[in-house]
């Protein structure tokens, strides 16, 4: 009797330790989801991305300056969807996104967007100490402010059309945010805004901005 009753108990035990066993084994979901965290976390993977970040940055800023020089050449092309080389350094697809974000968005102010994918890169590569959110914001009111003052600047102040451009200065966006200032506030208005947007911007962002201020106003 006793030695059944000690071989329910070992069977018992061994029951229990499959249970154990089973129940710490991790499940299909914890394995495939726990690689693909451990990939996310991997060093190799954020520099391959960082690198391919950096790299089509600078073949955009490129296609920027191709486009500055070229664009003229590659334009008549562009609108007729003519299957043509272009003469963009960047080719077809440099002239075509070099046109959109110079033309449609934000002129020469577009130079920002590579700007900021660049320090994007170096920053997930690790090889930039460059406050991304800081650097996202500055970007952005760059191209808002700094392509509306260029289209204000071409219109009134100063012509560039020796430069044998293909877009506005501060491109469309630029265009059309300044027709709608002008008619609203005037072109007074308009010069006062930006002044002031401009003064609120470094005085926000430079500490020494603030002391100059104070000294020159005591």
């Amino acid at each position: 009797m006793a030695t059944k009753q000690t071989t329910h108990k070992t069977k018992a035990k061994t029951a229990k330790k499959v249970v154990k066993e089973s129940s710490n084994e991790p499940s299909f979901l914890q394995v495939v989801f726990g690689s693909f965290y451990s990939t996310l976390r991997s060093q190799k993977l954020w520099v391959s991305i960082g690198v391919t970040i950096c790299i089509l940055s600078i073949l955009l800023a490129v296609s920027f300056v191709s486009n500055i020089q070229l664009g003229y050449a590659d334009q008549a092309n562009l609108e007729e969807g003519l299957p043509v080389a272009a003469k963009n350094s960047v080719g077809r697809m440099g002239a075509i996104i070099s046109d959109y974000f110079m033309a449609k968005c934000f002129g020469l102010c577009a130079f920002f967007i590579p700007i900021f994918t660049f320090c994007l890169g170096l920053k997930a590569i690790g090889a930039s100490k460059v406050i991304l959110r800081k650097c996202f914001v500055q970007c952005v009111l760059w191209l808002v402010w700094g392509s509306v003052a260029l289209s204000v600047v071409s219109y009134h102040l100063a012509d560039f059309t020796h430069l044998r451009l293909t877009f506005p200065l501060g491109g469309e966006h630029g265009e059309e945010v300044r027709k709608y200032l002008e008619l609203q506030i005037g072109v007074a208005g308009t010069l006062t805004l930006l002044g002031v947007l401009a003064l609120c911007y470094v005085i926000y962002f430079s500490s020494k901005a603030v002391i100059f201020l104070r000294t020159l106003l005591n």
